[in-house]
């Protein structure tokens, strides 16, 4: 195992592709999300909106199908937030399960529940 520091999006990069070219997905999202500048940049040269980026990168990227966000876009601009929004759609449709707490009641596609609280 490698025992060095996280370095963020370069650990997901670095081990999940293992020396082989990056797949057309891998690199459609990181330049959606605008990280291709940063992306052998440590986790903690990285401000907040950055590193919520990274975390949603490396979900995205991962070949999971079940994703919890808890006020995903909180750091994120707006155009940010819908391009990740985009990408959690496509995910849906191709089977995944999306389950997000959030302020905004305008993600189109969603099944919102409101709770009186």
């Amino acid at each position: 195992r490698d025992r060095s520091p996280s370095r963020g999006l370069g650990d997901v990069y670095k081990r999940q592709l293992l020396g082989k070219s990056p797949p057309a997905e891998f690199l459609d999202i990181i330049n959606t999300l605008g990280l291709g500048a940063i992306i052998k940049d440590s986790c903690e040269n990285l401000s907040t909106g950055e590193q919520l980026r990274v975390a949603m990168a490396r979900g995205l990227i991962s070949k999971k199908n079940i994703f919890l966000l808890d006020e995903f876009n909180a750091n994120l601009d707006n155009k940010t937030s819908d391009q990740i929004v985009q990408m959690l759609l496509k995910k849906a449709k191709n089977g995944a399960l999306i389950i997000l707490v959030n302020h905004k009641s305008s993600i189109p596609g969603a099944i919102i529940l409101e709770l009186g609280l």
